[in-house]
């Protein structure tokens, strides 16, 4: 309105005119408010699905373009022997992801368990329980290995159930240590 409108209106009409223009500020105040709160509130679910969406994203990219060590069976069950046996198994290791897998030794849980792999054409060295032995070998991909496990009770002499465990360890991003576990009910 006008200043010259304006000086032509009663005093009522100058106040109605006041506060209904007052009122109607107050209200844009408040829709202002709420649509900055809710701008707030999307802007805030919509980062939070969108970080969780590319997390997933590049995890699942981050494993696929990678080694992969498989190795099957996980366990052994020897079973049954008695405290002056010595035994042995096999599992079979391979690479089925994309990328050479490095396979850089192993470790074992005891001194009666020791470990042996044969990938290509010469063994690895031995390796147990302590001072594992310089040593890596690669598999390419969709290669297999061989990793033959010993067990001898009697240099650690202890009967009944008894779990072992060999570890390998590997460039596999998703799992640098592997587990396979042998177990034996071992008696006098």
């Amino acid at each position: 309105m006008e200043q010259a409108e304006w000086q032509k209106l009663t005093k009522k009409e100058r106040r109605r005119l006041k506060k209904e223009r007052e009122r109607q500020e107050r209200k844009i105040k408040v829709m202002k408010g709420r649509l900055v709160r809710w701008s707030f509130i999307l802007g805030a679910v919509a980062l939070v699905v969108g970080g969780i969406f590319l997390s997933n994203y590049f995890k699942s990219k981050r494993f696929t373009n990678t080694p992969r060590l498989e190795v099957t069976p996980a366990t052994f069950n020897f079973g049954k022997i008695s405290l002056e046996e010595k035994k042995q198994t096999s599992f079979t290791i391979k690479n089925s992801g994309v990328f050479p897998l490095i396979i850089s030794g192993a470790k074992t849980s005891c001194d009666c368990t020791t470990a042996q792999f044969k990938i290509g054409e010469s063994p690895s060295p031995i390796f147990g329980m302590h001072n594992p032995p310089s040593w890596s070998a690669t598999l390419e991909v969709e290669e297999t290995g061989e990793l033959v496990v010993f067990y001898e009770p009697q240099v650690h002499p202890v009967t009944g159930s008894v779990t072992r465990e060999v570890y390998i360890f590997s460039n596999d991003p998703r799992k640098d240590k592997e587990t396979v576990t042998i177990y034996a009910n071992v008696v006098p």
